[in-house]
């Protein structure tokens, strides 16, 4: 699992923000909520990378590939909330010449 430090090192190499939202806290979760969201959100200071992080799920979240030259990093979470055996969830997180952008993506392909 990766700390918040960490976490905030590899979005500084991509010259992009990022803020953690907790969320699923009244412990009400509904099977098929996931454990994580990624999105990209505005505030005055600009866009930002938003992860919506459900404490009350088990979420192991690391960074998996990491490219300061392209702008992007990959991140892998395997969130245990339904099922042990649930592939993990695949985001890929980028800055571009049109701004931030997220591909979500349930598993690596053979070129990854």
């Amino acid at each position: 699992m990766i700390g918040t430090q960490e976490l905030q090192t590899a979005f500084d190499a991509i010259g992009a923000r990022v803020k953690l939202v907790p969320t699923g806290m009244d412990f009400r979760v509904h099977a098929g909520q996931p454990g994580i969201e990624v999105r990209v959100a505005h505030d005055d200071a600009g866009p930002f990378f938003e992860l919506r992080v459900n404490y009350l799920r088990v979420v192991d979240l690391n960074v998996v590939e990491l490219d300061g030259q392209e702008r992007y990093l990959v991140l892998a979470a395997d969130d245990w909330g339904d099922t042990l055996d649930a592939p993990p969830r695949i985001f890929r997180c980028g800055v571009a010449a049109g701004g931030l952008y997220v591909d979500a993506v349930t598993e690596f392909s053979a070129e990854d």
